[in-house]
């Protein structure tokens, strides 16, 4: 899971006067040779050294204590109650349970980080809140969120838990904890600089979420035929016509390529696991290749759709992709469509009904998806016009979201780069 921070407006007392597109490490400087106190990447302002103290020393640590479960409730009225992993989504406390019994508390603003598997979490409690015994609260300015999640990132926590059964940290292991730190200023300076970051990536966030959100609108309305484009005269085009999947294409199979298989150099291949977790509707790029020679290889044709035909759950393998190249090397466990219609095309409309495919699946512990599943599939098909229309608008769509995704992975792997250079 992605660690995401959104900061609380109350903990942040200044701003950056930088804007994220002009952060870069000419304005850090970078010590190299002897070992000092201080950390590798730092603004050109700042040369003192840093302090190591006890966590306990510069902050307030209270641990959480279970109310009694009988005075659990689901009433807002009463008071949040802080649990663990459970309560915390992309750096916030989120209310979910509620108590009527008051044991140890936290305050709006303080920052809550758990002490029981998973260890290390933090997010920021907006609320006054009860804390159960799998989380502990901190009273700390900015800076000390940065350095847990820093503290997070190199895996201390984890180091410190390790040998019990249960992962689990106490108050000592924190309180005595040894972080170095700088003076005040300096805090300040870093704590503000990454928080511009972390406003860049949430404002990235909800791009991405709003127009995932469109897609999912507009391609309901698509399939429902509820919206409809026209041709270039500014004419309807024909009604959609009913067919069934095995009316309007071929199947085969894909063979081999096991894990083994693949290398860093030859041709182009995709794997049946890849189609779930890494591809969508369309297919440009591949990210796999295999030494594996022709005759042992199914290789695809330009507009071709693949399907899964096994995986661990049956909504994970009702998703199509179409492969926009030739050549490519279709992996075993897969069923290729081929079809006159507009491959992109029917590839969205399927993912459209992955929820009605998902039901054709057979199996438990592994579940599959084969071509007599498919081939009784209804769909309703424009005229190829219309078709292409409809695929080059979804997929403009579609490159947005991914444009998107990538700015999020840059910003992502940019700040985990100044946590472990920014801190000691």
């Amino acid at each position: 899971m992605r660690s995401r921070t959104y900061i609380s407006n109350k903990l942040e007392q200044e701003t950056f006067p930088y804007s994220t597109k002009t952060i870069n490490r000419e304005n850090l400087v970078k010590f190299k040779g002897v070992r000092m106190i201080k950390p590798k990447l730092r603004f050109p302002e700042f040369s003192g050294e840093w302090k190591e103290k006890k966590f306990g020393n510069f902050c307030s640590i209270d641990m959480g204590q279970s109310p009694s479960s009988k005075n659990y409730t689901e009433n807002p009225n009463d008071t949040i109650l802080i649990q663990g992993n459970a309560d915390l989504e992309n750096g916030k406390v989120v209310p979910r349970i509620f108590t009527k019994e008051i044991t140890k508390t936290s305050e709006p603003g303080n920052i809550i980080m758990t002490v029981r598997a998973p260890v290390g979490d933090i997010a920021i409690n907006n609320y006054f809140a009860c804390i159960g015994r799998g989380v502990c609260s901190i009273k700390g300015n900015i800076f000390v969120y940065y350095l847990l999640e820093n503290l997070k990132e190199r895996n201390v926590w984890k180091k410190l838990s390790q040998g019990s059964t249960f992962e689990a940290i106490n108050s000592l292991d924190i309180k005595n904890l040894n972080v170095n730190i700088p003076e005040l200023n300096e805090q300040k300076k870093i704590a503000s600089f990454l928080s511009q970051i972390d406003r860049k990536i949430v404002l990235l966030e909800t791009k991405q979420k709003l127009w995932e959100t469109y897609k999912k609108g507009i391609t309901q309305q698509i399939f429902n035929q509820k919206i409809r484009f026209k041709n270039k005269k500014g004419e309807d085009y024909p009604e959609w016509e009913k067919k069934k999947l095995d009316d309007i294409s071929k199947f085969s199979k894909g063979k081999g390529i096991s894990k083994n298989d693949i290398s860093r150099d030859g041709i182009d291949c995709i794997r049946y696991g890849e189609l779930y977790t890494i591809y969508k509707e369309e297919i440009n790029e591949i990210i796999s290749k295999t030494n594996l020679k022709d005759d042992k290889l199914v290789l695809s044709d330009e507009n071709d759709i693949i399907i899964p035909s096994s995986g661990e759950t049956a909504i994970d393998i009702a998703t199509a992709s179409c492969i926009m190249k030739s050549g490519v090397a279709i992996g075993g466990d897969t069923t290729i469509i081929q079809t006159a219609e507009n491959g992109l095309f029917i590839s969205y409309y399927l993912n459209h009904q992955r929820s009605n495919i998902a039901r054709l699946a057979q199996g438990v512990s592994v579940v599959h998806l084969y071509s007599n599943q498919l081939k009784g599939l209804e769909l309703n098909i424009p005229s190829i016009e219309e078709q292409k229309k409809i695929a080059d608008f979804l997929s403009t769509i579609e490159i947005k979201i991914r444009q998107l995704e990538k700015e999020l992975i840059i910003n992502f792997k940019f700040k985990k780069g100044l946590l472990q250079q920014m801190f000691l």
